[in-house]
């Protein structure tokens, strides 16, 4: 039922005429066939098309290329929403996995995959509405059919994680996952490298054969991290003093998303070895007379069913404990690196921060919850492992999750309450990320089935807020959009009063990120919060566990609102008194061509004249601010979702109640 109408009349019909194929391969063929026709379109493109040229409107002649990208994109995100839903409905009234073979592929969905799986469509269907705007430098965005192609197969793998039944191919899904997303992080945000020298000689400052060099590194600039050079040689050969410095600015800035891209691949790189151990380790654990297979279905049936106390050698009977128990520690801190976990956290910040907003949206709001996913699927095996000779579960996984989690919560504090201008607002949120993940890990090693439903709901929760998060602020960055933004972003404050839509939304998401009433992360929250008192009274450990959690809670909710009213409620910079221009390292706020910031050239490379900052701060603004309603309808489809799950959980009710019962079967909660 919803809002009174019987749902079943029609949905039943439709999902019995489709049967398991559709269900499984509907869900992620879409992004899959997007990906590779965008990859084609990439590889046969015109690339004459690609230079900043008009077609007589003020836009860019791409401009209408990278829209109807952008609709493909969201066109398929779309179905796949739609059959993970018609999924869902299914597995409610069948109560039975969904499986289906495809040459060597074993696909198998039960309730727990489709849940995630839910999760991760939905917010890849908002993300995908923000995907033709990537440029939070300002000036053009570049023809983006490599974008497109990287997005829709991060989206597909992310999918084919959670459907392929067999823990090889989730290992190998999840080192895809790190091939496609690295090139997405340090996506190139310097294309307007060209559109500055082009400016310039207009103006008679810069010669035609400059700006064919320039012209001979658009390859480099699209879709790839660039080469180890500081500067293009087109920059270094200028002759033109006004050119050069603008150059060096935005090389400079593509820089740091080349590092931030390279520190994620080699910290997932550690990780994705870790896993791979711990997955070995896992199987040779287990009795030489178990039937090789890497099929989680059949290891968790064979765990379950096992008779071991009859003969220790028997199919499926746990041979070392010991060797369990460091598989699964690998596991934890190889799977926990993509998740984000306490100590191989590092990447988010950086990922986060430099990625495009869609790419964090995505990078936070699913990437990390996937990986989750697998930690999950593995403590349910080694939980039915080392179980088999004992008559009550063990407590290694639930102590063991319970660490990392607590460590994960605790570690956020001290980077989100930093105050520091270099910790702006996108790696705040990063830094927040950390703490939702240390809360959903601590959720599922409490064990308790109240706590693993709390763990549940904050999965989606967070996936719909902080992708809320990460788009309006990408958006409020565009808005504001000049090279030097990107450089001094921490002096974008007063947002509520120069753009005042977006602004709200954001500060709506902001309430909610930090778990007040009455958003969803508070329910979440709280339910975890109860579990966790719930099992104070086993002992003073869980006494402890239970006041680090809540504490942890209460202190960065103080530390993300400082950062959300600096923000928001600010003072715009240019309703400030006007700087004094007799002092060397500040611009005037009139020079940047934004209403809601300036810039010090402190933050610039060094040796960067103030001609060349004030240069580039007066590009205008790309985006008007009369445009920027446009952007906040599918915020507003976000924030609808938000108060929506707070409210109710259908269509996920029965769903939630299955995972439930899939990760306590055979008695495995504590």
């Amino acid at each position: 039922m919803l809002f009174g109408f019987n749902l079943s009349v029609i949905l039943t019909p439709i999902v019995q005429s489709m049967g398991p194929f559709w269900l499984i391969f509907g869900i992620f063929l879409p992004p899959l066939i997007m990906s590779g026709v965008f990859f084609i379109v990439y590889l046969f493109r015109n690339r004459s098309s690609a230079p900043n040229t008009s077609d007589g409107n003020s836009r860019p002649r791409h401009t209408k290329y990278n829209y109807l990208l952008t609709l493909f994109t969201i066109f398929g995100s779309a179905i796949s929403v739609l059959i993970s839903l018609l999924l869902i409905y299914d597995l409610s009234l069948s109560q039975k996995p969904v499986t289906w073979q495809f040459l060597f592929f074993n696909f198998t969905v039960d309730s727990l995959s489709a849940y995630f799986l839910a999760v991760v469509n939905l917010v890849a269907l908002f993300a995908a509405f923000f995907t033709n705007r990537i440029n939070e430098l300002g000036g053009d965005e570049p023809p983006m059919s490599s974008f497109h192609a990287l997005f829709n197969g991060f989206h597909a793998t992310m999918l084919l994680l959670q459907m392929l039944d067999n823990l090889l191919m989730v290992w190998v899904m999840i080192v895809l996952t790190t091939i496609i997303s690295a090139p997405l992080i340090g996506y190139t945000k310097a294309y307007n490298l060209k559109n500055v020298v082009a400016a310039n000689t207009e103006e008679g400052g810069a010669d035609d054969d400059e700006v064919s060099d320039v012209s001979s590194t658009e390859d480099e600039l699209e879709g790839e991290i660039r080469r180890d050079e500081d500067v293009p040689a087109s920059v270094a050969n200028s002759q033109d003093r006004a050119v050069r410095p603008l150059l060096e600015i935005i090389t400079y800035f593509e820089r740091r998303a080349r590092e931030a891209s390279w520190k994620y691949i080699v910290l997932s790189s550690v990780g994705i070895v870790f896993s791979l151990f711990g997955t070995i380790l896992f199987v040779g654990a287990l009795s030489p007379a178990t039937p090789f297979s890497l099929s989680w279905s059949n290891l968790a049936t064979g765990l379950a069913t096992a008779q071991c106390t009859v003969n220790a050698a028997a199919p499926y009977c746990v041979t070392s404990t010991n060797l369990m128990q460091l598989a699964f520690l690998l596991i934890v801190l190889g799977y926990g690196t993509k998740a984000g976990l306490f100590p191989m956290h590092s990447w988010l910040p950086d990922g986060h921060g430099e990625a495009p907003s869609s790419v964090s949206a995505m990078l936070s709001g699913v990437l990390l919850k996937s990986a989750v996913y697998v930690i999950v699927r593995f403590t349910i095996l080694v939980n039915l492992g080392l179980k088999q000779n004992q008559s009550a579960p063990s407590q290694f996984t639930s102590i063991t999750l319970i660490i990392f989690g607590l460590v994960s919560l605790v570690a956020a504090v001290p980077f989100i309450l930093n105050t520091n201008e270099t910790n702006h607002f996108k790696r705040v949120l990063a830094f927040h990320s950390l703490q939702h993940m240390g809360i959903i890990v601590f959720a599922f090693g409490l064990g308790t089935p109240l706590a693993i439903l709390g763990a549940l709901l904050h999965v989606l929760n967070h996936g719909f807020t902080k992708a809320l998060m990460f788009l309006g602020v990408g958006r409020i960055y565009q808005a504001s959009s000049s090279p030097s933004q990107a450089l001094k972003v921490n002096q974008i404050q007063g947002v509520f009063k120069s753009i005042p839509v977006v602004g709200g939304i954001v500060a709506i998401g902001g309430v909610a990120l930090v778990g007040a009433p009455p958003f969803s992360l508070f329910l979440s929250e709280l339910l975890i919060l109860v579990a966790a008192l719930q099992r104070a009274r086993n002992g003073p450990f869980e006494i402890v566990i239970a006041i680090i959690y809540g504490g942890s809670l209460a202190i960065i909710f103080a530390g993300l609102m400082v950062h959300m009213s600096r923000f928001l409620l600010g003072r715009p910079v240019n309703s400030a008194e006007p700087a004094d221009v007799s002092t060397p390292n500040t611009i005037p706020p009139s020079a940047t061509g934004s209403p809601v910031m300036a810039v010090s050239s402190n933050s610039l490379p060094p040796n960067t004249p103030e001609t060349a900052v004030s240069s580039i701060n007066s590009s205008p603004n790309s985006e008007p601010k009369k445009r920027m309603w446009h952007w906040a309808i599918p915020l507003f489809g976000l924030l609808f979702l938000i108060i929506y799950s707070t409210l109710f959980t259908f269509p996920y009710s029965e769903v939630l109640n299955q995972s439930v019962h899939i990760i306590c079967q055979e008695g495995i909660c504590q």
